[in-house]
């Protein structure tokens, strides 16, 4: 009667487990399991997790009927289950192999099949980041050695910094090949060496942690070997300040040998000199700040840029205010756009002199924030064509900002003009005498410190 108990309790639970392994392709099931229908979690369920892990138990004792093992082993029963599991992601590395050409596998990788990232699967780069470190510290057991040549069959490469560095260094040498140097743009992303790639390797960084590891900076040291191949291509190995600046000035000297001037637009971006490139170094703006650091520039410097026809005063500001004039006249308004470049103030011309980035100066000027003389007679000629100091988004800025001690001259010197630009914007007629604007006005006006 009790075998007859036991018999019915095994075939209730073989018939789970069938179920599962029709569902799931295999018996790896996590000792917690539990289940009613034999695939899916049942808290109240039979323990199906543990039931598996007595029966290969008792296989491994040797107690284990065989027809049950043999019944076990019809639908996918594997006694060791580490063993089980080594295959089954040794199933979806070949997979992956077979569809992308490499084991090249995302630490984060997960996947139920081989191929598609799933965030329920298996975590297949992980496994694979084990078995180099298992190849690094194991002992050659008979079962390591069959392992790794089953790696090493679908491409396991096992020493995966070296072979990323090779495949960094030929990219450089694409690089280095296409342009005459290794100057790379830190933010420099490419797929070929050559191109621009947003999802690329990043060739700019991997290039300076290069001069990183000639000078002991980093994680790890750089071979004499390695030093020697990057010689061969070229590599500048002080990539400091001078160099960059020499750098820089090679690109303007190139835009001035091709248009003969140095009249680059502020948002001019470039990686050869003479041609537009949006992920290029910003000339335009690299020249602009040379002209506003003149005085901090050293001789040396000013006479390199003077060879190259360096115009350190583009524009007067009457010049500028001319044309912010005509615009005025023609469209009635000084809403002028922060892109906007003309040569008559009415015409966007993309080779003009940029007046909206010139207004929008003004205004910095007017609240202190830019380092450009100002004084009222410029303030009285910009009124004239109803220039608008503060915008709406500034009015609420004002009345919500903080003022520190850090901010107070700017703040101070910002509300001042403010009520500077107020009184211009009445009839003086109807204004009140000095007197009573000192009396109602100017010793209620309190900057409240927080």
């Amino acid at each position: 009667m009790e075998q007859e108990k036991n018999t019915r309790i095994w075939e209730k639970h073989y018939i789970l487990a069938r179920r599962y392994y029709l569902k799931n392709g295999n018996l790896i099931i996590p000792r917690e399991f539990k289940t009613v229908n034999g695939y899916e979690y049942d808290k109240n369920g039979f323990g199906l997790g543990e039931w598996l892990d007595r029966q290969r138990m008792r296989h491994s004792k040797g107690i284990l009927d065989k027809r049950r093992a043999k019944l076990l082993e019809m639908i996918g029963m594997k006694w060791n289950v580490v063993e089980a599991k080594w295959e089954d992601h040794y199933k979806l590395a070949k997979i992956y192999y077979n569809h992308y050409g490499n084991l090249n596998i995302p630490e984060n990788f997960k996947t139920t099949n081989g191929i598609d990232y799933d965030e329920n699967g298996k975590r297949l780069g992980t496994w694979i980041t084990a078995q180099r470190q298992n190849y690094i510290n194991c002992k050659a057991t008979p079962m390591m050695i069959k392992r790794v040549k089953l790696l090493e069959e679908i491409g396991m490469i096992w020493e995966v910094n070296t072979d990323l560095w090779m495949r960094n260094y030929e990219l450089a040498k694409n690089y280095y090949n296409h342009y005459g140097n290794l100057r790379i743009p830190t933010n420099f992303k490419t797929t070929n060496g050559v191109d621009y790639d947003e999802n690329g390797i990043k060739l700019g960084v991997w290039i300076s942690g290069q001069r990183g590891a000639k000078k002991g900076i980093g994680t790890y040291s750089l071979s004499e070997e390695r030093e020697a191949l990057l010689n061969e291509i070229g590599m500048v190995w002080e990539g400091n300040y001078e160099n960059q600046w020499m750098r820089n000035y090679e690109l303007a000297k190139n835009y001035y040998n091709h248009y003969g001037n140095l009249n680059i637009p502020r948002a001019f971006k470039t990686t050869n000199g003479y041609e537009y490139d949006e992920n290029g170094f910003g000339l335009g703006s690299w020249i602009g700040t040379q002209r506003c650091n003149k005085n901090n520039l050293s001789k040396e410097r000013i006479e390199l840029l003077n060879e190259i026809g360096m115009a350190w005063t583009l524009d007067s500001w009457m010049d500028m205010y001319e044309l912010a004039k005509a615009y005025y006249n023609h469209y009635g308004n000084s809403k002028i756009p922060s892109d906007f470049k003309t040569k008559n103030g009415i015409d966007y011309d993309s080779e003009g002199s940029e007046l909206g980035y010139w207004i929008n100066s003004q205004r910095g000027a007017y609240k202190g924030k830019r380092p450009i003389q100002f004084d009222s007679e410029k303030v009285k000629l910009l009124d004239e064509i109803e220039m608008i100091w503060f915008s709406d988004h500034t009015n609420i800025k004002l009345q919500s900002e903080i003022i520190t001690d850090k901010n107070l001259g700017i703040k101070s010197k910002e509300i001042l003009n403010r009520f500077y630009s107020s009184l211009c914007s009445f009839d003086s007629s109807i204004l009140p005498s000095k007197e009573i604007i000192n009396d109602s006005l100017v010793k209620k006006l309190e900057i409240e410190r927080r």
